[in-house]
């Protein structure tokens, strides 16, 4: 196996002259230590660990120098340098070593990491495919696709943008891209369209092929039709990203796109105020619909700090996107706040400047990290899992394992994806990615309902009279929602509760 590992000169490895030796096992023994916070297993199991080689020290510093790189699933990883400094600490502790040389690099996990193919053969270079919804209009959805696409792209990824909205497109407004896209022959003989660079970032918008100023008037499926040339007939080439900037609402454009575009996943964009949140929602809803993965919310104009008094003001209340995040059990991935020279930057185009304002875009940098790791997650641990599921209560087979068997996968692993579903007598029986399994009585879940019907979700207090629930509440149907939760239906008829995998795997 360590061949796999080891490359140099195996000469090299043996003893000092001082009567030491540094064995390949020794390193890959002490950087079992370090552990991906996100996959939750050390980093030689994952196969991070590249060309290891193990040389004499230079500069008459006797002893040993090794140098290795760690592959990361992405180069956006937020925790790289956390991880390389944990790398040289271990391998520094071996006696004998005296240097110690690392180098972070990336490999992007996407849909075809694994020899899949998509049946497009336009996007067949594209590992991620993330669609950034709100569910309504103003509330700086387009903007933050922007600036995610850029905080991604100077991790060093390959992103492209495509603008969805045919009604109302901003990408080359805030962009300040005037060049219209141009094309080029395929080796099939059909015109491909070559999109706009801008940064370094594909970009195709519906402005690129229409004057500013004139109106586009489309029926539905005219506009469905526009969306399906993005991305059939765009020569969008490889990429580790791909942002796809969803118009508002829920209707014949996002349908085409989530069929069209094989989406890995989506992210909802919402500010705190409840008239916005409601659409949010239905935006989680959509994707839930479309099958599509929930990766997690952004909550933009969260707040405002004043030049005078440096503290912030909530003006359109706060944790909005908290309350949504916890009631989906999907991740809070930031909470911007609302900073006017932003608006400023992108009205005038100049989108470049964005970067200057670093406290704003610090922000997405850091959601952009969460996002890229999580997308990771998925892909690492989703393929042996289940994903979209509806089964009636007589559909699950009989199980015959005991409630709280101790893991066998060990290592610390997350339950965070289900790998199978069924039952025992009248018992719901789930079994998790970390090799555990667990069991649940119909009863006990119906108290844990968390939906607004038995938990009001502006106090947090408890609707539901838990002597209600009857002793002999069975289960009807389990369904899944996305990779995250379940809908459980019960004999009483109660069917609005999402119980999400962090919940369940708690109780």
């Amino acid at each position: 196996m360590l061949k796999n590992f080891f490359s140099g000169d195996k000469s090299k490895v043996g003893a000092s002259a001082a009567g030491l030796a540094v064995r390949a096992e020794d390193v890959l023994e002490k950087l079992k230590n370090v552990v991906d916070p996100d996959l939750h297993k050390d980093i030689v199991s994952l196969g991070f660990i590249k060309n290891l080689k193990i040389e004499d020290a230079e500069n008459g510093l006797g002893g040993f120098q090794v140098s290795f790189d760690v592959e990361l699933t992405t180069p956006a990883c937020p925790v790289k340098e956390q991880l390389k400094q944990q790398c040289e600490e271990q391998v520094l502790a071996i006696e004998g070593v005296k240097r110690v040389s690392v180098l972070m690099t990336a490999k992007t996990v996407g849909r075809f990491t694994s020899g899949n193919t998509s049946a497009n053969p336009r996007l067949s270079g594209i590992q991620n495919i993330i669609a950034v919804a709100s569910g309504k209009g103003g509330v700086g959805k387009s903007s933050t696709t922007l600036q995610l696409a850029m905080a991604l792209k100077d991790t060093g990824a390959s992103v492209g943008i495509l603008d969805a909205d045919v009604y109302g497109p901003s990408m080359v407004l805030m962009t300040g891209c005037a060049a219209t896209a141009s094309s080029r022959k395929a080796e099939s003989g059909e015109d491909l369209v070559v999109p706009v660079d801008f940064e370094g970032i594909s970009v195709i918008s519906t402005a690129m092929f229409a004057s500013a100023s004139q109106a586009t008037i489309l029926r539905g499926p005219m506009a469905s039709s526009i969306i399906k040339q993005y991305l059939t007939q765009v020569d969008w080439g490889e990429l580790d990203y791909l942002l796809i900037d969803f118009p508002p609402g829920t209707g014949d454009i996002q349908l085409t796109l989530a069929q069209c575009a094989e989406i890995t996943g989506g992210v909802v964009v919402s500010t705190p105020q409840e008239v916005a949140l409601i659409d949010a929602r239905k935006a989680v809803a959509m994707f839930e619909t479309l099958k599509v993965p929930v990766i997690g919310v952004v909550e933009n104009q969260s707040y405002f700090i004043c030049d005078g008094c440096d503290k912030k003001h909530f003006i359109y209340g706060s944790s909005g996107g908290r309350k949504i995040a916890r009631q989906y059990g999907v991740p809070l991935l930031g909470q911007v706040p609302f900073y006017p020279k932003i608006t400023e930057l992108l009205d005038r185009g100049d989108a470049d400047k964005l970067r200057g304002e670093k406290e704003i875009f610090s922000s997405y940098q850091k959601i952009a990290g969460q996002m890229a790791s999580s997308l990771a997650t998925l892909h690492k641990n989703s393929k042996d899992c289940l994903s979209h599921f509806s089964y009636s209560w007589d559909q699950l087979k009989e199980t015959t394992h005991e409630p709280q068997q101790k893991s066998s996968a060990g290592g610390g692993v997350k339950k965070s994806f289900l790998t199978g579903v069924g039952k025992k007598n009248n018992w719901l029986s789930l079994s998790w990615n970390d090799g555990s399994e667990s069991l649940f009585s119909p009863s006990d879940l119906r108290k844990s309902c968390l939906c607004a019907t038995c938990v009001d979700e502006h106090t947090g207090e408890k609707l539901l009279k838990e002597r209600s629930v009857p002793d002999a509440l069975e289960i009807v149907q389990v369904n899944s929602v996305g990779r995250y939760a379940l809908q459980i239906i019960f004999s009483d008829g109660h069917r609005t509760g999402i119980y999400t995998f962090e919940n369940l795997s708690q109780m």
